[in-house]
């Protein structure tokens, strides 16, 4: 959608303020793709919302097949959002444009019992506090700091705390309670292989805005397989309670927030992994990921032997 947003700016700017982007964007789609496929079609805002609304219907006119993945069955996209009744369209015509098929198995493989590397700290102590900046100077194989780096991009800038040799080092107010999008959290991913996050709250409904930018966050990461290293108040499972804390809405639940949160844990679980680490960009964490792996084998092995001796 970030492509989709710049290419329809890009249009009004070179065009008389009269002339429909979202006609012409399909048709050069169509020329370029007669198959487009989606993977984990989600709608979560309202500019996404209404641009897809039509984009879609002149894709489909054009006669693109679209393909897609997604966790929500067509009428549960967009589930109480902005002006979601302008949207319906879309999800009617998905609907009978696309065969619907359920390949739910009831099983989330990503949470499925896995060897775990010791990347993700809770709660936030003085100990965890040593233990991050241990593994960020061996992440960043003791490399000399630099301090308030400053990434430029899409004619805007995003200030860096602390980055050494791909790793860097953000507190969770910095990038999830300013200002930030998508677009700041993909151009973090491609330019650090590895991230450091720390001091991550429990978050409440009260907190959704936050808790929506750490979900893009977590998304941007895991889609360039990005090493996160992180220190939480709480275990990962526990970060968000989809409840209000005011008294007027105490207790009420967020149920589209919920859902959301619980596929960027089903992420986080499969980001702690051994095998994520090993399979990183990050060749320090991941020699050390291997080596730790190989003795817990060799571990295992000796203590078997001795079980049946």
């Amino acid at each position: 959608m970030l492509e989709v947003h710049a290419r329809i700016n890009h249009f009004r700017r070179t065009h008389s303020a009269h002339e429909d982007p979202v006609p012409t964007l399909a048709r050069e789609l169509a020329r370029a793709s007669r198959v487009v496929c989606f993977d984990e079609f989600q709608v979560t805002d309202i500019a996404d919302a209404m641009v897809l609304r039509r984009l879609l219907h002149e894709m489909f006119m054009c006669g693109v097949v679209m393909v897609t993945t997604s966790n929500r069955h067509p009428d549960a996209l967009y589930a109480n959002g902005i002006q979601r009744e302008s949207f319906m369209p879309c999800i009617d015509e998905l609907k009978r444009r696309c065969e619907c098929v359920s390949l739910d198995s009831g099983t989330d493989y990503r949470k499925l019992a896995r060897e775990s590397a010791q990347v993700f700290f809770a709660p936030i102590t003085r100990d965890t506090n040593s233990a991050i900046s241990a593994v960020f100077a061996r992440a960043s194989q003791n490399a000399q700091w630099e301090i308030n780096g400053e990434l430029r991009f899409l004619g805007r800038s995003l200030c860096v705390p602390r980055s050494a040799r791909g790793v860097a080092w953000f507190e969770f107010a910095n990038l999830c309670t300013q200002a930030h999008g998508s677009a700041d959290y993909i151009e973090l991913a491609r330019h650090f292989h590895t991230l450091v996050l720390t001091n991550v709250p429990v978050m409440h409904m009260d907190d959704r805005n936050a808790a929506r930018r750490f979900i893009t966050l977590i998304d941007a990461l895991y889609e360039a397989h990005v090493v996160l290293i992180m220190s939480c108040e709480a275990e990962i499972s526990e970060l968000f309670t989809g409840e209000f804390c005011g008294e007027k809405e105490k207790g009420c639940v967020g149920e589209e927030e919920v859902f959301a949160f619980q596929r960027a844990v089903s992420r986080l679980v499969e980001m702690q992994s051994t095998k994520w680490i090993v399979s990183g960009r990050n060749d320090a964490l991941a020699e050390n990921a291997r080596r730790q792996h190989m003795d817990s084998a060799k571990q295992a092995s000796e203590d078997q032997f001795l079980a049946t001796n």
